[in-house]
């Protein structure tokens, strides 16, 4: 068979032609385009509502209402026994309820009694909710120099936040006065616990006051 060189120029073409970049492209450009999946949508989540803060306790006017309930009254002197105080008497004169914006939440109970030592002492309570948070006056810690006569007055001088300052006048003597003695009671409503402010106490007394309107200037 004879072997024609002609035949072997046309198959090389060929073959060149078959790999050649822009056989089978319009475009001459080899590299096929890549397609970019989608992005998936992301989800919104909706922030949570602000959660408004609660109105403070002491929110609203703080005033003296009626008298101590007679449950209020059975309960401090069972607070006052618990104290180690004998010969307990109630000063109903100046035991009151008390009010914000004309609802009773608390009362206020003073009295007298024989304290542990045997010396007559003075206290006020705060009852609320049930509960009793007793102190002692007249009689103990900066006035155990002087005894108890009675409680004189009582009545709200302030109240900022949660904290509401009353004032109270007791009588007292020492073996060479009477006096009439200002203390100034701290009253936390969240708690319900009743302490003397002795830095308002201090102030009342240098001032002179014997009154609850005299009180509430010299500590305002």
């Amino acid at each position: 068979m004879t072997f024609d060189p002609k035949w072997l120029l046309l198959g090389a073409a060929s073959l060149v032609l078959a790999c050649s970049p822009e056989a089978g492209t319009a475009s001459g450009n080899s590299t096929a385009a890549v397609a970019t999946p989608a992005a998936e949508p992301t989800e919104t989540v909706a922030p949570e509502p602000m959660t408004p803060p609660a109105a403070p306790a002491s929110a609203g006017k703080v005033a003296l209402s009626g008298s101590a309930d007679a449950e209020a009254i059975a309960q401090t002197k069972t607070a006052a026994a618990g104290e180690q105080m004998t010969k307990v008497q109630i000063t109903s004169a100046q035991s009151f309820g008390l009010s914000v914006d004309g609802e009773r939440v608390a009362s206020i109970v003073t009295g007298e009694g024989s304290l542990a030592n045997g010396t007559p002492g003075c206290f006020a309570a705060i009852v609320q909710d049930g509960k009793v948070s007793l102190v002692p006056t007249i009689g103990q810690g900066e006035y155990e120099a002087e005894s108890c006569d009675k409680p004189t007055a009582i009545g709200v001088l302030s109240s900022s936040g949660d904290v509401v300052r009353i004032g109270a006048v007791f009588g007292a003597f020492s073996p060479n006065a009477t006096v009439s003695e200002p203390i100034v009671l701290n009253w936390s409503r969240s708690t319900g616990a009743l302490s003397i402010d002795a830095a308002g106490s201090s102030k009342a007394s240098q001032a002179g006051a014997q009154t609850i309107a005299a009180m509430r200037s010299a500590v305002q």
